[in-house]
């Protein structure tokens, strides 16, 4: 038992130490001290001062090319395996 409360005629109001709602206070608490570096923790660490991430295309050749050329006088050309092209 915990004493709340004295008055000058002697009247004390106690407490059970043990009680439902002194469980449920702890255990919000707990949270309240714990929950934030739970959270900081699943999301993938503390303090991340740098991230690298890298993408791969997803790339298939279909066996048609098209080449574009530009010599040195200027001139261009075009070369192509689709024959609508050429």
């Amino acid at each position: 038992m915990v004493k709340l409360y004295s008055d000058f005629y002697e009247k004390q109001y106690k407490v059970a130490c043990c009680s439902c709602i002194t469980y449920i206070w702890c255990i919000f608490f707990l949270a309240a001290i714990f929950g934030p570096f739970l959270l900081a923790y699943s999301a993938g660490g503390f303090w991340i001062k740098e991230q690298t991430y890298f993408e791969h295309a997803n790339v298939r050749f279909g066996g048609d090319i098209i080449i574009g050329v530009l010599d040195e006088d200027g001139r261009s050309g075009v070369h192509s395996t689709i024959l609508e092209i050429n």
